[in-house]
C-alpha cells in the first residue's frame, strides 16, 4: 500500500465537486514528497483509494505543513466518483475547500 498527499484542488463552482487535485506519492517513513506534486483528475485519487492506498490532505500552517485527515472515495447519484475528507475518522474542522485552489 502506498501513501499519497493532496495539497491543492480544483472545484467546479456549479456542482461544488472536486474535479482535479494536485498530489504526489509521499515517503511513509518521513512523510516527505517522493515526487513533485502534479495535477490529476479526481478519478485518479478515487482509483488509488479504491485500491487501498492511503491518501491524505496536506494543509499549510503558518510555520509548517501538517499532514491532515485521510480522504475517502464517494459515489454520487450520477455514478461519478469523487473524494471527501473522512470526517468520521477525525475531529478536523477544515474541508477540501480550505486547500489551495489550482
Amino acid at each position: 500500500m502506498s501513501m499519497f498527499a493532496v495539497n491543492g484542488v480544483r472545484i467546479d463552482p456549479l456542482s461544488a465537486r472536486v474535479t482535479h487535485v494536485r498530489w504526489a506519492a509521499v515517503n511513509s517513513a518521513d512523510r516527505s514528497w517522493a515526487a513533485k506534486p502534479s495535477e490529476a483528475p479526481v478519478a485518479e485519487v478515487a482509483h488509488a483509494l479504491a485500491s487501498g492506498n492511503d491518501v491524505r490532505a496536506i494543509f499549510s500552517e503558518s510555520d509548517a505543513t501538517a499532514i491532515g485527515p485521510k480522504l475517502k472515495r464517494v459515489l454520487y447519484r450520477d455514478a461519478s466518483e469523487g473524494i471527501e475528507l473522512d470526517i468520521d475518522a477525525t475531529s478536523e474542522s477544515r474541508t477540501l475547500w480550505d486547500l489551495p485552489q489550482i
